[in-house]
């Protein structure tokens, strides 16, 4: 399964008496992810790991792209769907989704908010959550192809601090459009 990520963060925060970024903007990525599930009748289960490799964050104090930083993240999500019938090898669904998240923040750069000069790279475990809505059409009874969007809820990352405190970077989320390959153990029926 691969994703196309659009991941943004809604609230940096800088450290007391600093000034907060403005004109956010965590780059789009892509992801890849694998699962495993369950299915009976109209109602499908599945446990997913997802990858995202870093997507560049910049925002602004003073100049554009003066606050800069790279994030990771790594979800493992246990998510449910429910089926809303087949018509012409097609399968429409809707769903959701929760776990964990975790996020890892490298390469912090800034000279107007702290921490200031070279940082070590910090990670931090959040509970997650997503909604999903999609398509799945049939190739044969056995192997599917899925269109969906999803929206997923990461929360906060944190930078390592120096003397004179962090930056946190609040209400990570990410828009998804994600293709992928479903595999049926047992033979489906194509629908009508």
């Amino acid at each position: 399964m691969s994703a196309t990520a659009c991941k943004k963060s809604q609230a940096p925060d800088a450290a007391s008496g600093f000034a907060s970024p403005t004109n956010n903007d965590l780059h789009s990525t892509v992801a890849a992810g694998l699962g495993a599930g369950y299915k009976s009748g109209w109602f499908r289960s599945d446990l997913t790991v997802d990858f995202t490799p870093p997507a560049n964050y910049s925002g602004q104090i003073v100049t554009p792209g003066d606050v800069a930083a790279k994030v990771t993240t790594t979800t493992l999500l246990l998510n449910g769907y429910l089926d809303l019938g087949s018509w012409y090898r097609m399968t429409p669904y809707i769903g959701a989704g929760a776990g964990i998240a975790n996020l890892n923040i490298s390469d912090y750069q800034s000279t107007v908010a702290p921490p200031f000069g070279t940082v070590k790279a910090r990670g931090q475990t959040n509970f997650a959550w997503a909604g999903m809505a999609g398509v799945a059409y049939a190739l044969s009874q056995n192997v599917m192809v899925d269109v969906s969007y999803r929206y997923l809820n990461l929360g906060d990352v944190m930078t390592s601090s120096d003397a004179f405190g962090n930056m946190r970077l609040s209400k990570i989320t990410a828009q998804e459009v994600r293709v992928g390959l479903r595999w049926n153990f047992e033979d489906q029926p194509l629908g009508r």
